[in-house]
């Protein structure tokens, strides 16, 4: 993954493009909607089936991720900032030692901030098929499109923790930050593992995207409703639009030398994982919403005519197999 490096005498840059306070207080608030779209989530849960899934386990620890990343953040973006403007000959340096153990706490600490943010992109994306496979339980044939999307996204996953330039953000040494992380094909290959990561987001949510559509195909409901819940599961178009949004921000704002701007690029790292967890959380909500059955029968059919009932707690099997709305048979 892309990641700054800057040596403590290095210079070459303007300093950092996100003010510091700015750049805390997006990441909490952020931190902060997700922790009220946690609480409706669970509390819908709570009022409907009073019990959690598969998918709601996923989508908790992507927040539990996403709040690991704010508290890392504020523990240590005093370093980035520092070793940022110290580079770029905007504060007086401290001592030498004071620099290299401030500078080496801000390679480490995104380095985590990395893992965590591919960690969250993942499980949110975890949560989403799981949500789908209880829905799609009972299509026939379900699992030959459900199995590959899965394979492709836990290959994602491993992809980009298999790509990342650990030697980097594990070193101890200032000389080879200096040389070998600050180099003109290291940033050529940061460069590629961010564009590569990119493209690897934004195939694997397309990809996700097809389940809804399958799933609505074999259901005949009413045309509005159909569209309402195509509508719903298309949000992920967002979450696609920001994921290009922090891949062009962090090409754009690139310096001379070619380093990327940290700022900018865990910026929009944490809002593309946020809105992620957003859109995980209250699909789940609106979807219970949206199918709690029309102002007349309240039945739906399949696409062989077969009648479908209102949602009823009662109905709930272990293994989940009801949309909160909709009840899917072969």
């Amino acid at each position: 993954m892309p990641v700054l490096r800057r040596a403590g005498e290095t210079s070459g840059g303007s300093g950092p493009g996100v003010p510091y306070h700015a750049f805390l207080g997006v990441i909490w608030a952020l931190t902060a909607f997700a922790t009220v779209f946690l609480a409706v989530r669970l509390q819908s849960r709570y009022r409907g089936p009073r019990r959690l899934f598969w998918d709601d386990g996923f989508a908790i620890f992507a927040w539990s991720l996403a709040l690991a990343t704010a508290i890392l953040w504020q523990a240590e973006a005093s370093n980035m900032y520092y070793s940022l403007n110290v580079a770029a000959g905007l504060v007086p340096p401290g001592s030498a030692s004071d620099v290299q153990n401030r500078l080496l706490r801000y390679i480490h600490s995104e380095f985590a901030a990395l893992l965590l943010y591919y960690s969250t992109i993942c499980t949110i994306k975890l949560s989403y098929l799981f949500f789908f496979r209880r829905l799609g339980s009972n299509i026939d044939r379900f699992g030959r499109i459900w199995w590959p999307i899965l394979l492709f996204v836990l290959a994602t996953y491993f992809i980009m923790l298999g790509t990342y330039p650990y030697s980097c953000s594990t070193t101890t040494s200032i000389a080879y930050l200096s040389t070998q992380c600050n180099s003109a094909s290291f940033h050529h290959y940061t460069t590629i593992i961010l564009d590569l990561s990119c493209v690897l987001d934004v195939v694997s949510d397309a990809l996700i995207l097809i389940i809804p559509f399958t799933l609505l195909w074999k259901v005949r409901i009413r045309r509005a409703k159909k569209v309402a819940f195509l509508g719903l599961f298309s949000v992920s178009v967002i979450t696609i639009v920001v994921a290009i949004v922090r891949t062009a921000s962090a090409n754009d704002t690139k310096v001379s030398t070619g380093q990327f701007d940290p700022t900018f690029l865990y910026l929009w790292s944490a809002v593309e994982a946020c809105v992620d967890t957003y859109r995980a959380m209250m699909s789940r909500i609106r979807a219970r919403r949206a199918g709690d059955g029309d102002s007349g029968s309240g039945q739906y059919t399949t696409m062989n005519g077969q009648e479908l009932k209102p949602y009823s707690t009662s109905q709930v099997s272990d293994s989940g197999k009801l949309l909160d709305g909709l009840k899917l048979p072969k």
